[in-house]
């Protein structure tokens, strides 16, 4: 349609223009056509929605690369059992309130689909039947994590750091402690991760239950 109107439309328009230069109004027109084309165009607009949404254009695109398809309450999560997890962080006991995956398919999805908002401040305790060695990723994870390995006797094996990942088309980052693990803690962004962050020493206080 854009094309056909420049065909049948150009004759006029130059017909226009010429008598209204002739009248001498010829910069007025050519402000205004500059400044219509300035704001019908793709990059007017990114800058239009970044202002709006307070965010820079470089914020703006990040994070909607980052949070476009997460849920606020997906149908995993929301079926997962919340309970008491006991820690003796530094030798302090420490209760937080978290999820539990216990179940195959509730292990696979773990974070998944879950939108940063929701996550902020939540926990999730992997349990498994017994020591395994196998891997987590951060695909389709929309909020960093940071992931805690015990072993069956509730002892830290290992504490890593992990980002999302925005990009899907490549080969997702694996995290593996290096050694067989019975339980796995993610804790999402919030004052609990910080403090479990810089503690020296975290157990898994298996003697007062899960």
């Amino acid at each position: 349609m854009i094309r056909l109107f420049g065909e049948l439309g150009l004759v006029v328009i130059k017909k226009q223009l010429g008598r209204i230069f002739s009248k001498g109004c010829g910069f007025l027109v050519v402000m205004f056509l500059c400044s219509f084309i300035f704001a019908c165009s793709p990059e007017h607009d990114k800058d239009k929605e970044a202002n709006i949404s307070g965010l820079s254009k470089e914020a703006a695109v990040e994070l909607t690369e980052t949070s476009v398809g997460c849920l606020a309450e997906p149908a995993l999560w929301k079926s997962m059992a919340v309970q008491s997890i006991n820690l003796l962080v530094d030798g302090k006991t420490t209760q937080l309130e978290g999820r539990i995956a216990d179940e195959i398919h509730e292990q696979r999805e773990g974070y998944q689909w879950l939108c940063p908002e929701q996550a902020y401040g939540t926990t999730m305790l992997f349990k498994f039947d017994r020591e395994i060695s196998t891997s987590f990723h951060m695909r389709n994870v929309y909020t960093p994590l940071m992931i805690l390995f015990f072993d069956a006797q509730g002892v830290m094996i290992e504490r890593m750091q992990m980002q999302p990942e925005a990009n899907r088309s490549v080969q997702p980052r694996y995290y593996n402690p290096g050694a067989a693990f019975q339980y796995a803690l993610e804790v999402a962004s919030g004052d609990n991760q910080i403090s479990l962050l810089q503690a020296d020493e975290v157990h898994l206080n298996l003697a007062a239950g899960l």
